[in-house]
């Protein structure tokens, strides 16, 4: 009776070791290709779509996916470099993939907003105005002094200007000068100016109240 308890105790703990040993290997792969994913994010911000390795880069997002035991930065991150993909071959192709892994990373961590600012941005370049005010909503909500949020409300107010309201044209065009007058965020802003279609009107404000910022120029 003992030796039977005893040798079930035995296969109890053998389990156990090796789900843990096996959890612990799949973690540290996993963060072994999430830090080669960020490598190569880092590569597509900073070189030619010429000089970036696309194959190697989908392997490693297909690598974290299949390791299981994913979480929001997890999530994230994939929805990153799919976007950086379809930026490079001038696509849509994966705005779907990157929509659904934005929305599980949201899932995964309901309060950060950077998850609601991408999913704003692509709610936007398929004309679905509703999920753009919602997602826009919550990332306000959850990041009302986090730059990105910011510069997409920024971005929509002054894209649309005419069917904005005049309290938000006030705090889009006030929040604008703020930002134009650090030089903390000037490479975020400089890039939301350039791709913005309310650009002429932002280079406007800004010159008349004679702040200069390299997009404008």
């Amino acid at each position: 009776m003992r030796a039977n308890k005893s040798l079930s105790l035995t296969f109890v703990v053998v389990v156990f070791s090796t789900a843990v040993i096996f959890s612990a290997q799949n973690q540290l792969m996993k963060s072994i290709w999430v830090s080669g994913l960020e490598v190569s994010l880092n590569r597509f911000s900073s070189l030619d779509g010429e000089e970036i390795t696309i194959e190697s880069t989908k392997y490693v997002m297909d690598s974290i996916i299949d390791s299981h035991f994913l979480d929001g930065y997890d999530y994230e991150i994939i929805a990153n470099a799919y976007s950086w993909l379809d930026y490079w071959r001038n696509s849509t192709k994966n705005i779907s993939l990157s929509e659904n892994y934005y929305n599980f990373s949201s899932q995964f961590r309901p309060t950060w907003p950077n998850s609601y600012v991408e999913l704003a941005k692509i709610a936007r370049t398929q004309n679905d105005y509703l999920k753009l005010k919602q997602n826009l909503k919550f990332a306000v909500k959850f990041g009302p002094y986090y730059p990105a949020s910011k510069l997409l409300s920024i971005d929509v107010v002054f894209s649309d200007w005419v069917n904005q309201t005049n309290s938000k044209k006030i705090a889009a065009s006030q929040s604008l000068l703020k930002f134009a007058q650090t030089w903390k965020h000037r490479s975020a802003l400089n890039q939301m100016i350039q791709y913005s279609s309310g650009k002429q009107r932002i280079c406007n404000l800004l010159k008349f109240n004679r702040l200069s910022v390299e997009a404008c120029k």
